[in-house]
């Protein structure tokens, strides 16, 4: 009984460090992503300060992940990336709705 409690605790550690590692690993490609994607093609769906802020945020992001964020526990790392969202994914609406606008229209 002893040995499947502690063998249920470290399976439940081990998940823990995975996801923690997938997200981790989902935030740093997301800031790698967005920085190549606001530097190209969602370059003109944004204005060059709005830019030149985000890329910041993704910098800062960047930098944080390689220092604190390594032992960041899930949580927070779930948080960097939805506060990069907030900003990062309008950008991505704002395209959609551009290259999609005609055909939105005439429905």
């Amino acid at each position: 009984k002893m040995l499947e409690q502690i063998e249920a605790e470290m399976s439940n550690t081990d998940r823990l460090v995975l996801e923690t590692q997938a997200l981790r690993n989902d935030l740093e490609q997301y800031v790698l992503e967005m920085r190549g994607k606001v530097r190209g093609e969602l370059k003109s769906y944004l204005s060059p300060e709005a830019s030149t802020k985000f890329l910041e945020e993704l910098q800062n992001a960047e930098y944080w992940i390689e220092d604190e964020g390594w032992d960041a526990q899930k949580s927070t790392l779930k948080k960097k990336l939805n506060e990069l969202k907030v900003t990062g994914d309008p950008i991505f609406q704002r395209q959609y709705e551009y290259t999609n606008g005609t055909e939105l229209i005439n429905r």
